[in-house]
Parts: structure tokens; C-alpha cells; sequence
């Protein structure tokens, strides 16, 4: 049993895979084709990829960078202080909205490699009238 069916039959986890990958050297390469030993490389990397989700409420937002790429920073305060980060414009534009240590929300993403957890998805817990007029329903036009 190669490397790649070990990956497959979820024997191995990414570190070993990579591990393993890199010990094997040219010998696991011949084993299977070069194209196939690489796509596995990228392939798995993504794949472990660990999605994330918390609750807690939103504070200290600031803006690190609006333009060209929207960049925005806040504190998620729910059993510990999580620091998160928006690339997404659309997302971004809504969280401005948001007042400080008011709103509970729930957020969805990853963390990269400085330990930031970057948000894909998040929704409004408690929503007053104007949450819901100008963010909730603009947020269901986006995702």
C-alpha cells in the first residue's frame, strides 16, 4: 500500500502525509505518477483545511484597509478573545455597521497562519429594527 492509499483510506493525517511524502523521496514519486504525487500534495492540503465556528460578541473593529482590498479586524469575545480578520467586501461593508460589545454574533471560518480566524460566513444573534433592515437583509442577498 502506497502513500496516496493510505491518504485515501484515511489512515494518515496531513503531517504525516507530509512527513512520510517528504522521507519517501523519490522512491513513493515512482510509486505512483509525479502528476498524481503532486495534485495529492495540494489536494490534501486543502482538504484538512479545518473550518471553525464560534459565538460571542463582536468588539474593537478597525479598519486595516479599505482599498483596493477591503481588510477589516475585529475581537470575538466568547470563552476566550479571538482575533478575526474579513477579506470580504460585502461582509467587511456590513460588520461597519455594527456597534461595539452590543451585538452577538455567530461566525464561521479558518485560521491562517498568524492565528487570525478569517471569517466566510457570519449572522447577527440579536438584531435590533435597524440590523435588520439594512444588514440582515443585505446579508441574505450575499450569501
Amino acid at each position: 500500500m502506497n502513500i496516496i492509499d493510505k491518504c485515501e483510506a484515511g489512515l494518515l493525517s496531513y503531517e504525516e502525509f507530509q512527513y512520510y511524502s517528504q522521507c519517501s523521496g523519490q522512491k513513493g514519486i515512482n510509486e505512483v505518477e509525479l502528476d498524481k504525487f503532486i495534485f495529492y500534495l495540494y489536494v490534501r492540503k486543502v482538504h484538512f483545511i479545518k473550518k471553525n465556528s464560534y459565538v460571542g460578541v463582536i468588539d474593537k473593529i478597525r479598519v486595516i484597509k479599505m482599498f483596493p482590498d477591503t481588510k477589516i479586524r475585529f475581537t470575538l469575545r466568547s470563552f476566550e478573545n479571538i482575533n478575526c480578520i474579513v477579506r470580504k467586501k460585502e461582509l467587511a461593508n456590513l460588520i461597519l455597521f455594527l456597534d461595539e460589545g452590543k451585538y452577538e454574533v455567530s461566525v464561521h471560518g479558518y485560521y491562517n497562519s498568524r492565528n487570525h480566524l478569517v471569517i466566510e460566513k457570519f449572522f447577527v444573534r440579536n438584531p435590533d429594527s435597524f440590523i435588520r433592515e439594512f444588514v440582515l437583509k443585505s446579508l441574505k442577498s450575499i450569501a
